[in-house]
């Protein structure tokens, strides 16, 4: 059983994240942080994140926020839904070994526009295996979560939204 306190930092404005903003993670989707607490034996500081969709909390390094970003709002999220649809040229490889863990450390999603344009990069590519299929459905699926959440609907329509746009992209 955690004991944990709750602080209060002398410069919150330094912190990326604050108590009630709404972020999105790959690991746990979309959740409210409701805590900076520090966790009792411990030196360091944690956000405690509630999912949204799921019953869970979960506790993230303050200091180490990879793959935590803030949620999306309408507007950029069409802008970036629409870019979906264009065109791009996949990057080179030396092995598709070498693709698959590129693609896998990009997928921490640490921004909107990182995400749509991995999602592009793998949905054009021509010789895809099935580790990549995989890959390219969670995060078709990840974003649906969000688009779900911003648009208030269901993942199933979000998600055929992503797939029509991913549909478009195909040459």
């Amino acid at each position: 059983m955690f004991i944990s306190s709750v602080i209060v930092f002398s410069d919150p404005s330094q912190l990326p994240f604050k108590v009630s903003d709404l972020v999105v993670s790959l690991a746990f989707g979309i959740g409210k942080i409701v805590a900076i607490e520090n966790v009792q034996g411990s030196k360091n500081f944690f956000y405690l994140i509630q999912s949204v969709d799921k019953n869970m909390r979960t506790m993230v390094p303050v200091n180490s926020v990879k793959g935590l970003r803030h949620i999306s709002n309408t507007k950029i999220l069409s802008e970036l839904l629409e870019s979906l649809q264009q065109p791009t040229k996949p990057r080179f490889y030396q092995t598709k070994k070498d693709r698959i863990l590129n693609f896998k450390e990009r997928s921490d999603a640490s921004s909107l526009s990182d995400l749509i344009e991995l999602i592009r990069e793998i949905n054009s590519l021509t010789d895809r295996g099935s580790i990549e299929n995989k890959l390219l459905s969670d995060l078709q699926s990840f974003l649906a979560k969000e688009i779900a959440y911003i648009n208030q609907t269901t993942h199933d329509e979000a998600y055929n939204i992503v797939l029509q746009k991913c549909k478009a992209l195909v040459f």
